[in-house]
């Protein structure tokens, strides 16, 4: 008999938290389904009842992490205002959301680590870039379609924006006290937007 919806969800919420609990503190690799069944205080044959792999797990873990993100930019694709005040309310939720995952930031990095060695991994991570830079796209053309935005190349603008922010976090991984979230990647950010605006905007 499957669980209850009510008790399922909780019980997926229960082995998720254990699992980033244990991925926080080992590799992907080194971690062990005995090891995040401990955590979350159930079986091993629990752990499988809602997750067959420990690659499901890590999947699932992945979309927990980014779907805030996505929902957000989702939202302000058909929000009010300019197209450059959308990416810079864009750009202080980032810095918001990277402030309350510090904790997690070990886990995000094994992700990249194990992307590297596991191609369904990999195609994970990719479905999230992927959505995020589609949305990007999309609100960039919309600053360029009202002209006002430079009739630029939406797709490498949406690259660039990730960079930064990838980049920012590696950096602020390896030397907090240069990079502040909340200055440093809004100094960025207003850059490139300037840099795209028309000269009526």
């Amino acid at each position: 008999m499957a669980p209850r919806p009510n008790v399922a969800e909780k019980r997926i919420e229960q082995i998720l938290d254990a699992a980033m609990v244990v991925f926080a503190q080992a590799s992907f690799q080194e971690a062990s389904m005995d090891e995040i069944a401990r955590e979350a205080g159930l079986s091993k044959g629990a752990i499988y009842l809602y997750f067959n792999s420990k690659d499901a797990l890590i999947g699932s873990i992945l979309d927990r992490l980014f779907s805030v993100e996505l929902d957000a930019l989702k939202e302000l694709q058909t929000a009010p205002g300019s197209v450059s005040d959308r990416l810079m309310a864009l750009d202080r939720q980032v810095a918001d959301d990277m402030i309350r995952m510090t904790p997690v930031f070990p886990i995000l990095y094994e992700f990249y680590a194990e992307a590297a060695r596991k191609e369904s991994v990999r195609q994970v991570l990719k479905g999230y870039y992927d959505a995020y830079h589609e949305r990007l796209v999309e609100l960039l053309r919309q600053g360029v379609e009202s002209a006002e935005f430079r009739a630029v190349n939406v797709h490498d603008v949406a690259s660039a924006i990730l960079a930064i922010y990838e980049g920012l976090a590696l950096l602020w991984t390896v030397d907090p006290e240069k990079t502040t979230w909340g200055e440093t990647n809004q100094t960025a950010i207003r850059l490139l937007v300037n840099g795209l605006r028309t000269e009526s905007n």
